[in-house]
């Protein structure tokens, strides 16, 4: 029954009306993952560019009835953590649930998990916006190996960064003469800025025959944390 009848019947009676949505009426629903203020000028694959992978991107933008489903969680960004702490917080100077016209998101069962950090609910006829923030996690660490390879011509350099087919016999015309990995002091010596007055622990043997290596005098290899960052620094004698 939709409605009361025209006759009500002898006696008392109670009639309960059931609300329910409308689909014809909808509201935006939208959610974001965004770089935090503390995290511009670092690198994340999808937020930066859009055709990295894995791509981290935003969900599309929608359109819900009343009453449909929320349940949004933060993503798993390697190297990164995010800054939401509430649904009316998101460690950045914003809202993690921002509803239309400011409607107070504290009147809806639209919920932040303090735990999971997993935006949960049910729509209300008010458009919702959930954004995460995410900013640098200094507890997720990588190595990064630094070392110098010495060419003989810029040529090898080329030849050597436009990839060497699988089988290719190396030579010095292809490939480096040699390559020093720094140690751990050199690299620490780096990071405080301090130049490196000479290459340290060049090899014996080049290709596997032993000979002479054909570099003489200091090589000063300054390469800033930017360069520590790149993975190698490539030389050409």
């Amino acid at each position: 029954m939709d409605q009361v009848p025209a006759i009500y019947p002898y006696g008392g009676q109670t009639y309960y009306a059931t609300l329910g949505p409308n689909s014809s009426k909808k509201y935006y629903y939208k959610v974001n993952h965004v770089k935090s203020s503390s995290a511009n000028g670092y690198y994340i694959p999808g937020m930066d560019d859009p055709t990295a992978t894995p791509a981290f991107k935003n969900v599309a933008d929608r359109n819900v009835p009343v009453m449909s489903g929320i349940s949004v969680a933060p993503l798993i960004i390697p190297g990164f953590k995010i800054t939401n702490v509430s649904t009316t917080d998101d460690g950045d100077g914003g809202k993690t649930v921002a509803m239309e016209n400011n409607f107070d998101v504290s009147k809806t069962h639209i919920e932040f998990n303090t735990s999971s950090k997993y935006v949960t609910g049910s729509s209300i006829n008010k458009g919702v916006e959930i954004t995460y923030k995410y900013e640098v996690d200094p507890t997720q660490t990588n190595g990064i190996t630094v070392q110098d390879s010495v060419f003989k011509t810029s040529g090898a350099v080329a030849a050597y960064d436009a990839g060497l087919p699988a089988g290719t016999t190396l030579n010095d015309t292809n490939s480096p003469l040699y390559t020093v990995p720094r140690t751990v002091s050199e690299v620490s010596a780096l990071e405080a800025g301090s130049a490196i007055e000479n290459i340290t622990n060049i090899p014996e043997t080049i290709y596997g025959t032993a000979q002479n290596v054909p570099l003489q005098g200091k090589v000063r290899p300054d390469i800033t944390k930017e360069g520590i960052r790149s993975g190698n620094r490539n030389l050409q004698i």
